[in-house]
């Protein structure tokens, strides 16, 4: 049968194969960030409490919403902090612990930041703390607006659609909701199309397309990452995804996976015409900043 030609829509968000390194802000003039000069950088000290686990969540949305910065403060000899702040838009504000009742600062205590904005406009934060003895910072990356990145609509409406470019009339509408699609795949016929959103991969037969053959659910939280993305092979009989560090396979007869490997931290993926062969990119690192895995 010949294979009809489909034009595919969908609000995708597109990720590079490979990460560049940061700029730290202490390393540059970041008057374009709002901020006059330079923030100084703290002296290294063996008495140094240590950040980490630190991020902005959800990382993206609408304003009037809340938004929850969060950091881990830990130091060795497990002394509590002289004070752990968050410097938001240059006013430094003392940070609330996650757990009021978290004393173990040996081992890390959560600290969070709650705020709303009432409008759209960038955002630029870092988090310091001291133990009185050392200093330590965290998320201090150079940028205008670090998070969260505010949109002016709740993005609830996102949709899967295939649309025949002979009547350029939908013949597959989807409504994912409040989930991005992170990536779409289609086998060469045009006949299985295969999706990744936030939380969920699904497969569709674009002849059926009054629901998907199957959905598997798994991915990141709503408002979270969609990096991962999505593959099928020239025939539609095999489907790779990732989905959070997991490479997946899949038939497709089921949306259970058929083989599946821990690969780390990344971006997306690929799948030979044959279905043989698959490819994971990697973001980079410091030490590696091209990383691939071959399977």
């Amino acid at each position: 049968m010949k294979a009809k030609k489909i034009l595919i829509l969908s609000l995708i968000i597109i990720f590079g194969f490979f990460v560049a390194a940061p700029i730290f802000a202490e390393d540059k003039n970041i008057q374009d960030s709002g901020f006059a000069g330079m923030i100084p950088k703290l002296p290294k000290t063996p008495d140094d409490p240590e950040l980490f686990n630190n991020f902005v969540y959800p990382s993206w949305g609408p304003v009037c919403q809340r938004y929850t910065y969060t950091v881990t403060y830990k130091d060795k000899e497990g002394r509590k902090p002289e004070y752990m702040r968050i410097v938001f838009n240059g006013k430094p504000i003392e940070m609330e612990k996650q757990d009021p009742n978290n004393n173990d600062y040996k081992n890390g205590v959560q600290y969070i930041y709650k705020f709303v904005p009432n409008k759209l406009g960038p955002n630029f934060y870092y988090f310091e703390a001291s133990n009185g003895l050392g200093k330590a910072r965290a998320a201090i990356i150079d940028s205008p607006d670090n998070g969260p990145v505010l949109f002016d609509s709740t993005f609830d409406k996102n949709e899967i659609a295939v649309v025949d470019t002979k009547t350029g009339q939908k013949v597959l509408s989807f409504q994912t909701k409040e989930e991005w699609v992170g990536g779409i795949a289609l086998s060469d016929d045009g006949k299985y199309l295969a999706a990744k959103a936030s939380n969920h991969v699904y497969l569709f037969d674009t002849q059926k397309p009054n629901k998907p053959l199957w959905e598997f659910q798994g991915g990141s939280e709503i408002g979270g990452d969609v990096k991962g993305g999505v593959a099928i092979s020239g025939d539609g009989n095999k489907i790779f995804a990732l989905i959070g560090s997991i490479a997946v396979l899949f038939d497709k007869s089921s949306n259970k996976p058929i083989w599946k490997t821990e690969v780390g931290n990344g971006y997306n993926v690929a799948i030979s015409k044959d279905g043989k062969y698959m490819a994971v990119g990697l973001a980079g690192s410091e030490e590696n900043e091209n990383s691939n895995l071959l399977i």
